[in-house]
């Protein structure tokens, strides 16, 4: 036999011993990614305060400021405001609007018997956005508004990476709408 063709066969082998062995790495990663990511959820840590900073979005300093505020607006009115990041280790992109509303429903935002509570959850690596109104809030600010708030004051700093502003201009402008409507 000729030694190229020899060669040319060891080498198409240990490359397609190479790819398996890749993919079976990659469907490991992916199981255990999942198998995090499922224990997560069923095992939701409790929020340490207003703000809970899974993606490390904010300093220490803009946590409590934002903790701050949300806490002042809450002796006001009652309403509870919850602010979540979420990263790729909790949850898949296409799950991310199911695990918000779980999240939400597991920490209970908002008073019982009430449902005015309040749940922004934002992703930097999945550039999502989603904030979750109780049926009380529901009747202070309509989706369509919700959806302006997120367009006109969150979104425009997250597109420069200015994630506490954005945060903290959409947190004022959701907290100035209830209040100019009587919200309690």
């Amino acid at each position: 036999m000729n030694l190229k063709f020899i060669f040319f066969i060891f080498v198409a082998m240990n490359l397609n011993a190479q790819n398996e062995i890749i993919e079976k790495k990659d469907s490991l990663k992916e199981k255990t990614l999942e198998f995090h990511r499922e224990n997560f959820w069923k095992n939701l840590p409790k929020p340490t305060n207003w703000t809970t900073d899974f993606e490390n979005l904010y300093t220490d300093i803009e946590q409590t400021k934002l903790d701050s505020v949300i806490a002042n607006f809450e002796k006001k009115t009652k309403i509870e405001i919850a602010i979540v990041t979420i990263d790729s280790l909790k949850t898949s992109k296409e799950e991310f609007d199911d695990f918000s509303l779980n999240l939400a429903n597991k920490w209970g935002v908002g008073k019982y018997g009430k449902d005015n509570g309040i749940l922004i959850a934002i992703s930097k690596c999945y550039r999502r956005i989603r904030i979750l109104n109780g049926y009380g809030i529901e009747k202070i600010i309509s989706d369509k508004e919700t959806k302006v708030i997120i367009e006109n004051y969150f979104i425009p700093d997250f597109r420069r990476e200015k994630y506490y502003e954005g945060t903290f201009k959409g947190l004022l402008e959701i907290i100035k709408m209830i209040e100019s409507r009587g919200g309690k």
